[in-house]
């Protein structure tokens, strides 16, 4: 009927005590949960500025990785100097089948030679065209995306590419993405295989730094393989992208192009003046790039180049501005 002591409860001696151990550990969780909140919104951030930027100036990348359905349609003019003026029609798309949950996508795209990250090609091929309008040579591929998260994606390709010949080919595209405070970093690995040039492989490895709201740095380094060749191509590229306002922007790039050869050599420099504006509508967009090319075929003398274009944007503008 009576409770003594040491019957029941605790006596003196075995009475709990409190846990320093895990008063310590609460007390450290605190700040490091507020150091945590503060990088993910900051690599947010960064995120959200690079994409953005990328969707205003119509970067390649980002019409690679989204799996939205458009349809871009452009039309550039080339003037170099001692050349006749030439005009390229560029046209590419993607539709994200019904009932596929955006994994399966049909593609419709110029061949890869057409956009290597950097406008030697393309100049190359306009100067050596007779026709008034020039197209490139363009791929059909049926796209299934394998995973798909924030950080991690992966494709895989089967299509026909057209040239003088039909020819099948296989792609496939890995990108991994992870951000720390104001950078983001970028891994890209994309192989392919045809049937008449073998193996191509290309390495891209992009730092990403915001640098206010609406100014983004960027370091470009990119490695293509060519099989049929037997060497690689190098590129770096340092880029800085200013969003003025919701209708003009400007890229100021500088891009070193190289081979491995023996000894490896750097064959040409590229220096150039992006300047993006948005037209009357969210989804005409015109675009004037002035363009130095220094050759290592022309002791690095300076060739100057102009590029302008008008594009049109179907299907991908709901957040543009």
């Amino acid at each position: 009927l009576f409770l003594w002591p040491g019957s029941y409860g605790y006596s003196q001696e075995t009475a709990p005590k409190p846990d320093d151990t895990a008063s310590d550990a609460n007390l450290l969780e605190f700040p490091l949960d507020l150091i945590d909140k503060g990088q993910q919104l900051i690599s947010t951030q960064v995120t959200t500025l690079a994409e953005s930027l990328d969707r205003f100036f119509g970067a390649e990348r980002l019409y690679e990785e989204d799996n939205r359905s458009y349809l871009q349609m452009n039309l550039i003019g080339i003037k170099q100097p001692g050349v006749t003026p030439e005009r390229v029609v560029d046209v590419r798309g993607r539709v994200a089948l019904p009932r596929t949950q955006d994994r399966l996508n049909l593609l419709i795209e110029p061949n890869q030679q057409e956009q290597d990250g950097d406008q030697t090609t393309l100049l190359r091929n306009a100067t050596d065209s007779t026709d008034t309008f020039a197209p490139a040579d363009y791929s059909a591929a049926l796209r299934f995306v394998i995973r798909l998260t924030d950080e991690l994606r992966v494709n895989l390709d089967m299509g026909i590419r057209a040239t003088e010949i039909l020819e099948p080919f296989v792609r496939s595209r890995v990108r991994r993405t992870h951000s720390w405070q104001k950078w983001r970093l970028n891994l890209a690995e994309t192989f392919y295989y045809y049937s008449s040039d073998g193996f191509e492989a290309h390495s891209e490895m992009d730092w990403e730094r915001r640098l206010d709201d609406y100014t983004l740095i960027r370091s470009s380094s990119q490695a293509d393989w060519l099989d049929r060749e037997g060497r690689f191509k190098l590129n770096q590229s340092f880029y800085i992208s200013n969003r003025i306002n919701w209708r003009t922007g400007v890229v100021h790039r500088l891009s070193i192009i190289g081979y491995n050869e023996d000894p490896a050599a750097i064959d040409q420099y590229q220096l150039s003046f992006k300047l993006r504006r948005r037209l009357h509508r969210p989804w005409i967009f015109f675009q004037l790039e002035p363009l130095f090319l220094f050759n290592r075929n022309d002791n690095f003398s300076s060739s100057p180049a102009m590029l302008a274009s008008i594009e049109m944007l179907f299907g991908y503008t709901s957040d543009n501005k």
